[in-house]
């Protein structure tokens, strides 16, 4: 079944076939305001619908694999290493809204390296209030400026 069929069948009662083309934003406006989710979320996934096939573009199995392969990276032994020999400059940038950090145990860490810089080019550390994981799509314009 094509995303657009299962939509329009999900708004229906009448047992007659609605297939049409969905647009992306159509799309995007059924995933926040009928299924919940948030609009970053719902414009991210909308971003990988081809509106020609009418069917996502992105493989799951992919997907899962880039969860799994992130979930066991850990770049702070990298980062600490850069860091203390000054060999590049580091600027965190993190979404307020985000608990992960805290839950990781990173956020004072990075705390404690901003204080101890006498050097903002070495290291800084931006904290974007509103913004959640996905900075970019929360708040972007306190990214550009971060």
């Amino acid at each position: 079944m094509n995303v657009a069929q299962g939509i329009v069948d999900d708004n229906t009662t009448s047992t007659t076939s609605k297939t049409r083309s969905m647009k992306r934003n159509e799309l995007t406006q059924h995933l926040v305001q009928e299924k919940g989710l948030d609009l970053g979320t719902a414009q991210w996934l909308a971003s990988g619908f081809d509106t020609q096939t009418q069917q996502f573009q992105f493989d799951l199995q992919v997907a899962q694999d880039l969860v799994q392969a992130f979930d066991k990276m850990d770049y702070l032994d990298w980062i600490q290493r850069g860091r203390a020999a000054g060999q590049f400059g580091i600027h965190m940038v993190r979404g307020g809204a985000n608990q992960s950090w805290e839950q990781a145990g990173c956020l004072n860490l990075m705390e404690q390296w901003e204080r101890d810089s006498n050097d903002s080019q070495q290291f800084s550390f931006h904290t974007l209030p509103r913004a959640g994981h996905w900075v970019h799509i929360d708040d972007p314009k306190g990214l550009v400026a971060a």
